[in-house]
C-alpha cells in the first residue's frame, strides 16, 4: 500500500467509520432497540457501551513494579 492508497483509505475511515469502535457502537445500538421493545424502562445508547479506559491512570513506574512482582512470582514457583 503506498501514502496515496493510504491517505485515500484514511479518507474513507471519515465518510463511512469502520472498525472495532464502529461494531460496538452497532452491537450497542441493537442492544439497546431490543431492550426498549421489551422493557418499560427506557434504556439510552450509552448504557450498552463499553467504557475501556483505565479507571486509574498508571504511571510508567506503577507498571514497572507491578511488572517486577509478577516476574518475582513465576520465578518462585
Amino acid at each position: 500500500m503506498d501514502s496515496r492508497e493510504f491517505a485515500e483509505w484514511i479518507a474513507f475511515n471519515g465518510m463511512e467509520p469502520f472498525g472495532d469502535e464502529r461494531a460496538d457502537l452497532r452491537a450497542a445500538l441493537v442492544s439497546c432497540t431490543m431492550a426498549n421493545m421489551w422493557s418499560k424502562k427506557k434504556h439510552k445508547l450509552k448504557d450498552f457501551l463499553f467504557d475501556f479506559k483505565p479507571k486509574v491512570e498508571q504511571t510508567p513506574d506503577d507498571m514497572k513494579s507491578l511488572l517486577k512482582a509478577c516476574c518475582a512470582k513465576f520465578k518462585k514457583g
